[in-house]
């Protein structure tokens, strides 16, 4: 049994000896400081996708209500989430623009004459268009699942004009957001079908495009490949293909690293959730028509 003196002793030594030091002090004050790195990154990546999410995200074209199954809105291409750390913005050379863009392209704008000489864009009615592009949905919807099967779920929206589903009288334009899953969760790509008119090549090739490139096809009709980064950076962010057809109208796909579509998760990916194959076949598929 422990005496009273023994007992006084072992208290005295308890209190005044210093106890092992288990720790690396330096290995706790760097642990400590990125975790502080850490909870700023998210709170700051946080912050930004609420912003994303809040914000009234308009696509060019499609302001209004709408969207997949009357979903509202969608986040246009200067509302995409915070992506990864990127290299700053900076001009790239011919040989690195050509890297970005498919197999064939090139950068020097070919002679071709648009819109053709001999068509003239078609003048449809509200309901003409709503029945023309209400007949095209099924077809996309599984033409898209055909291009892209590992997409488990295709959702077309309604297409618009001013908004999806909202269309209106001789509009040259319409366009519809495809929602789809897949292996990497919620994914979203954009189609615009347009009526032949010089304002579709305006809209080709942008000064804030990465890179953008021309190919002319066997039937002497023209591809039009471009890449962006709408955040400002080097990040391929965004990538379309546009066929400009002989009978005048103009289809183009465009493949995103986000989900835009206003409908499921935000969804950043590593990369655009088309290739550029998948774009250019669909973007040709002369079933894919309303003009």
């Amino acid at each position: 049994m422990v005496n009273e003196e023994e007992l006084r002793n072992g208290l005295r030594a308890a209190v005044t000896e210093e106890p092992p030091m288990r720790l690396d002090p330096d290995r706790m004050a760097t642990k400590a400081e990125t975790h502080t790195r850490r909870r700023r990154s998210m709170l700051g990546a946080a912050v930004g996708t609420l912003a994303v999410v809040g914000a009234v995200a308009i696509a060019p074209g499609l302001a209004g209500q709408g969207g997949v199954n009357g979903t509202a809105g969608v986040i246009s291409s200067s509302m995409a989430p915070p992506p990864p750390p990127a290299e700053e913005r900076r001009e790239l050379s011919g040989p690195e623009q050509l890297e970005l863009l498919p197999a064939g392209f090139m950068l020097e704008e070919p002679a071709f004459n648009w819109p053709p000489a001999d068509v003239s864009a078609p003048n449809y009615s509200k309901g003409e268009l709503y029945e023309r592009t209400q007949d095209l949905r099924p077809y996309l919807k599984d033409r898209f699942a055909e291009v892209a099967p590992e997409a488990s779920v295709v959702d077309p929206s309604l297409f618009g004009t001013a908004g999806f589903g909202d269309l209106d009288d001789g509009s040259q334009t319409v366009d519809s957001a495809i929602y789809f899953i897949d292996s990497q969760g919620d994914g979203g790509a954009f189609v615009s079908v347009m009526a032949a008119g010089s304002r579709v090549t305006d809209q080709l090739c942008h000064d804030s495009d990465l890179a953008c490139g021309y190919l002319v096809l066997d039937d002497d009709s023209l591809l039009v490949a471009s890449v962006s980064d709408p955040r400002r950076g080097m990040r391929p962010s965004i990538i379309s293909v546009t066929h400009l057809r002989h009978d005048g109208e103009a289809v183009r796909f465009a493949g995103y690293d986000y989900n835009p579509t206003g409908v499921g998760e935000v969804n950043q990916r590593e990369q655009p959730s088309l290739s550029y194959d998948q774009l250019i076949e669909l973007a040709t598929d002369e079933e894919i028509t309303v003009f």
